[in-house]
């Protein structure tokens, strides 16, 4: 799977390559995020009940509409996470896959770098945005994983 998505990517940049800079290309990974201990997970709930993207009330509705969600549903989401020891791994797995792109990518000639950010947990998408222009990214690839469910 690897293998074939770097020699997507390869054929997807090698149109790139005839710009006059060279091609500095970053591997994004993102996606909501999750939490990796208990202490997490209040903020992380908060924090997606507020966006208007998945809540769609009228903003003033909003610390209500989080308020009431956690105390409903504090007990059962924590004993799902109870269940998992608190963790899911979700950023250092995240940080890994970008990596294991972005090393494909380097194996094939391509000077490459994988950053990790999130929508609802940390760290925030700016700051491997900031970073990837810091680092002189001209290229950035971006998987979007979505919102997922499970239990």
């Amino acid at each position: 799977m690897l293998k074939k998505l770097s020699t997507l990517l390869s054929t997807a940049l090698f149109s790139l390559t005839s710009n006059a800079e060279p091609l500095k290309v970053g591997v994004l990974f993102s996606s909501f995020g999750d939490v990796d201990s208990l202490d997490e997970v209040e903020a992380f709930v908060k924090k997606t009940l507020r966006d208007p993207d998945v809540v769609p009330v009228p903003r003033w509705m909003l610390p209500i509409v989080v308020d009431l969600g956690w105390h409903v549903s504090q007990k059962d989401i924590l004993a799902e996470y109870s269940a998992i020891n608190g963790r899911t791994n979700f950023r250092k797995n995240s940080q890994l896959q970008a990596d294991a792109v972005a090393q494909a990518l380097n194996n094939n000639g391509y000077d490459a770098k994988g950053y990790t950010g999130f929508t609802m947990t940390f760290p925030d998408i700016s700051e491997p945005l900031a970073q990837a222009k810091a680092d002189g990214v001209n290229e950035l690839v971006v998987f979007y994983q979505g919102a997922q469910w499970s239990e």
